[in-house]
C-alpha cells in the first residue's frame, strides 16, 4: 500500500495568517528545472498567492530565503539555492513589489527541516521560505 500525502496548495488567506503569527512561512510550491533557477510554470498559482499577501501587507522587509537537500556538493547547494531565491525576488519585483523591501538569501543545505535520508525527508528540505524583517 501506498499513501501519498498532497502538499497543501498555500492560500493568499492561509500565507497572510502563516506569516502574521508565526512571522514566516516555507513555501513547497514553487518548483524549479533541476539544478536550474528557472522557476517552472506550475509555480505560477503560489507565487501569485504570495505576491497578493505580501502586497495586501505592506511589509517594511522580506527576506527570501531558498533551501536545498544534501545531495551534491555544500558549496554548489549554498549557490544554487542563493540563485532560486534570487529568481523568487525578481519575479515579486516584477509583479510590483518594491526591491527596496527584498533581500534574498540562499542557505543550501545547512538548514533542514527534515532528515536527508529519504526522499520524503529531501522533498521536505527543498523549499523557499518568506520571512517578514524588522
Amino acid at each position: 500500500i501506498t499513501i501519498r500525502l498532497k502538499k497543501k496548495i498555500e492560500s493568499v488567506n492561509s500565507i497572510e495568517t502563516q506569516l502574521k503569527q508565526k512571522g514566516k512561512i516555507a513555501l513547497y510550491g514553487i518548483y524549479f528545472d533541476i539544478a536550474k533557477s528557472s522557476i517552472k510554470p506550475e509555480s505560477e498559482k503560489v507565487l501569485t498567492e504570495l505576491f497578493q499577501a505580501l502586497k495586501n501587507a505592506a511589509y517594511k522587509k522580506i527576506v527570501i530565503s531558498g533551501h536545498t537537500d544534501s545531495d551534491g556538493e555544500e558549496a554548489y547547494n549554498v549557490d544554487l539555492s542563493n540563485k532560486r531565491a534570487e529568481s523568487v525576488k525578481k519575479w515579486l519585483i516584477e509583479k510590483g513589489l518594491s526591491k527596496e523591501t527584498m533581500v534574498s538569501i540562499g542557505y543550501g543545505e545547512s538548514r533542514p527541516v527534515a532528515g536527508n535520508f529519504s526522499e520524503e525527508g529531501k522533498s521536505q528540505n527543498r523549499r523557499v521560505e518568506v520571512e517578514i524583517g524588522e
